[in-house]
């Protein structure tokens, strides 16, 4: 006798908020199910195994028939009471408070509520459950449309050929929009996605046709068979032997017949969970081709277990080479990585929130048993095991550069694609990744040849106590620099102005960009006069300039050229001026306040600028007017900077020029 219950909550509404709103794809009902058909038979196998009965063929079992699709397993089954508090109590408030919870809140609902088991209304308008536990006597049959009422019955005669003990028969009468879940091939490809590493047997009831041979013997004459050219038997093309006159006729021939087949759809053992030591470069290859790129092979890979306060195992790649669009794959809202649960596809992608952005050409998959999930099981809980997963991916991904730092040719390759998430993890703050950049020191910037360590150990002349750096592709100070034997590193690209930045120190040695205003290792001790003073100060009087800070004359700074532009401390270099000026909404009424002032290293001893002293020793009141500027431009064009307006410069540089 069948008894109808409410249910404790507003359904319908609940429902509707659980089959549109939590789940954005239906197939994963199927996933619910066959997860929850892999606990129950883990259940039972552990209930055998304790009763000493280990033995039974444990498997899920999908199949169709008159329009319904079935899911059955032989695990650990449901009791009335089961049924109740399982499939028919989603909220024990039953009132509008849990309802508007559930909407604002519902990342943070988890593992409360079994609402995983109602996805199956996304492709349902009917589902009817049976099930049964091994100590029970009968068989129950619990059924709902997704309306206020559900129904529970105990059968007296239920006869399942697959279920004689204990299990679960789950029958699904799909909407009519839905019957491709009908299809075979429907249904292999979201076992393969979601349930393909499942570790009990997932098998598809499948009718396949094969021909096969019929043998029959024909007394007849010959002369009575008549054959025409070309005839074929509906079910086959009849073979004749070796015959003779009046003896009996030895046929054969083909019909087709239909077999029932159990295929099993799962089965294979995720490469995460086998031992490393069984594993080749080939096995991790081929997963890496069908997780990320089919058409080439991955650079590096990681395995890693971990165990303790995060069960975790996985198995992160490095590209060989960076895809066409990776600026434009680095701002996607997720990550190439997959989360499984229990060898159960959870995730896609990780949110790009789970990893920082410098980690963004990292691909892989990774398996958290214990991850609490929430309702839908796509999003995930915002808790402290998360942060403990988003750390240990880090802490990972850093080990695995490690590793390939060791291999040189590989590390170049990489570095080659990617080194700009190095930088652009320097920058976020990873302080750690300062032992991953590579730097040249020569004209080539493709000759990567050192790291911080081995170029302070290798190349630093005695007495040189900071690390000096350049950005950029000129500065009159550089070749000096080379030919007191300073090693200075070349940055050429414009996230390096960012990196830079951020960095300050390499141990005890600070990081000094000889474009700045520094302290200059070999400059001489030097007095200036106040005769010097005064000229200094009528330069830049006479200049009229306010990006101007001040102008220093030296007479060992420079060496042989007339001068060179600096910028203040925490000003623009001319690199990084340009790179600013070239951003799309750049704002040119705030770059006066960004770039900061100018200061203008003048060389005492070039014999322009004792033209120019003699001029103020003679004339004071006098300008030295275009003559002036136009060599102050020249210091900024040869300093890295460029002009306000090039054709006035040009126009005073060309009546000077002569035909030799």
């Amino acid at each position: 006798m069948s008894s109808q219950y409410t249910f404790q909550a507003d359904i319908k509404e609940l429902l509707q908020l659980i089959v549109n709103s939590l789940y954005s794809n239906p197939d994963i009902f199927l996933r619910e199910l066959l997860s929850n058909s892999s606990d129950a038979i883990e259940k039972q196998k552990h209930y055998d195994l304790q009763s000493g009965c280990v033995g039974e063929d444990y498997k899920a079992r999908i199949y169709t028939k008159d329009d319904k699709l079935y899911i059955e397993d032989n695990g650990v089954g449901m009791s009335k009471e089961d049924l109740q508090q399982q499939l028919s109590t989603i909220a024990k408030s039953g009132t509008k408070e849990f309802i508007q919870q559930f909407v604002e809140k519902k990342n943070e609902q988890i593992g409360q509520f079994g609402v995983g088991f109602f996805s199956v209304f996304l492709v349902s308008d009917r589902v009817v459950v049976y099930s049964k536990k091994k100590d029970n006597d009968t068989w129950n049959r619990w059924e709902s449309d997704a309306t206020e009422h559900y129904s529970i019955e105990e059968l007296e005669n239920f006869e399942n050929e697959h279920l004689s003990t204990n299990g679960t028969m789950i029958e699904l009468h799909l909407k009519d929009s839905m019957k491709d879940y009908l299809k075979e091939e429907k249904i292999r490809s979201i076992v393969k996605k979601h349930s393909n590493f499942i570790y009990y047997p997932i098998v598809l009831k499948t009718l396949v046709e094969e021909k096969v041979e019929k043998e029959e013997n024909i007394e007849e004459d010959v002369e009575d068979v008549e054959t025409e050219e070309g005839q074929v038997e509906e079910e086959g093309q009849v073979e004749e032997e070796g015959r003779v006159d009046g003896e009996n006729i030895e046929t054969k021939k083909e019909e087709t017949i239909q077999k029932i087949v159990w295929e099993q759809l799962n089965g294979e053992v995720p490469l995460w969970y086998q031992n490393p030591k069984d594993l080749a470069f080939d096995d991790y290859n081929k997963l890496y081709k069908v997780l990320k790129e089919p058409y080439s092979d991955c650079l590096f890979y990681r395995h890693f277990k971990t165990e303790g306060n995060l069960d975790m195992r996985g198995i992160l790649y490095v590209p060989s080479q960076a895809p066409f669009d990776f600026m434009q794959q680095q701002n996607k809202d997720s990550r190439d990585i997959k989360l499984y649960v229990k060898k159960v596809l959870v995730l896609d992608a990780l949110d790009k929130t789970m990893l920082p952005d410098w980690m963004g050409f990292i691909s892989g998959v990774i398996d958290c048993p214990d991850l609490p999930m929430n309702v839908s099981r796509e999003v995930l809980q915002q808790s402290s095991l998360l942060r403990s997963i988003k750390n240990q991916l880090k802490k990972q991904t850093l080990n695995m550069l490690n590793d390939l730092k060791e291999d040189a040719e590989k590390y170049k390759l990489f570095y080659k694609n990617f080194g700009k998430n190095i930088k652009l993890g320097i920058h976020e703050g990873e302080d750690k990744l300062l032992d991953y950049l590579k730097f040249s020191i020569t004209n080539d910037p493709e000759d990567l040849s050192y790291d911080l360590e081995n170029l302070v150990s290798s190349k630093f002349v005695e007495g040189q106590n900071k690390i000096y750096y350049m950005i950029g592709n000129t500065s009159p100070l550089l070749p000096i620099y080379e030919q007191k034997g300073y090693s200075v590193i070349r940055l050429n690209e414009p996230i390096d102005e960012f990196m830079m930045q951020r960095v300050t120190k390499y141990k005890d040695l600070e990081f000094v960009n000889i474009c700045k205003e520094h302290d200059v290792p070999w400059k001489s001790e030097q007095t200036l006069t106040e005769e010097d003073e005064k000229f200094s100060t009528w330069l830049k009087e006479s200049l009229n300039d306010d990006t101007i800070e001040k102008i220093n004359l030296s007479d060992s700074y420079l060496e042989n050229d007339i001068g060179c532009v600096v910028s203040s401390k925490f000003g623009m270099t001319g690199n990084m001026e340009r790179i600013m000026k070239s951003q799309p909404l750049n704002d040119n009424r705030s770059m006066g306040f960004m770039k900061g002032k100018q200061i203008w290293e003048l060389n005492m001893n070039h014999s322009l600028v004792k033209q120019l002293r003699e001029k103020y020793n003679t004339t004071p009141d006098e300008k030295p007017g275009s003559l002036l500027k136009t060599l102050y431009q020249c210091c900024l064009l040869t300093s890295g900077y460029t002009i306000e307006n090039p054709s006035e410069f040009v126009q005073s540089v060309v009546p000077n020029l002569s035909v030799v």
